[in-house]
């Protein structure tokens, strides 16, 4: 998986990183078991630890978590937009919502939902920014 994202050879000194974006990263990024983990963990933190409980605030939370800066107007609205529709798909849908939540039943919070934002997890965990931050 190193490979994947161009990690030098532990044996070899490298000075500098090369960075590549090649679509089989976002396809381990997507589909590694290790990555959806970090999404249903991700997830868990977002409804846990978040000051407030209402999607905005969790998703400007979920944003400072991955990358350690509050999203624009635009980032949060299009992200809102994505969680209403991750919602709706997730709702219509609960079978696979919790198959995608995995084992998490947090308290208060739905399989539906915990599902949308284990999926908005994963879309934060997708973004160009978190993968190659500068």
């Amino acid at each position: 998986m190193l490979v994947t994202f161009d990690a030098p050879d532990a044996n070899v000194c490298a000075a500098r990183r090369e960075r590549s974006d090649t679509p089989l990263q976002a396809l381990t990024l997507l589909n590694d078991a290790a990555f959806v983990e970090c999404a249903r963990a991700l997830g868990r933190r977002i409804v846990a630890e978040s000051p407030r409980r209402d999607p905005e605030a969790r998703i400007a939370y979920a944003f400072r978590l991955g990358l350690a800066r509050g999203p624009t107007a635009a980032e949060a609205d299009e992200l809102g937009r994505l969680y209403k529709t991750l919602l709706r798909q997730c709702r219509s849908d609960p079978e696979a919502a919790a198959k995608l939540a995995g084992p998490w039943k947090a308290p208060g919070v739905e399989g539906p939902e915990a599902g949308a934002w284990v999926a908005l997890a994963r879309t934060i965990l997708n973004l160009d920014e978190f993968v190659t931050r500068e």
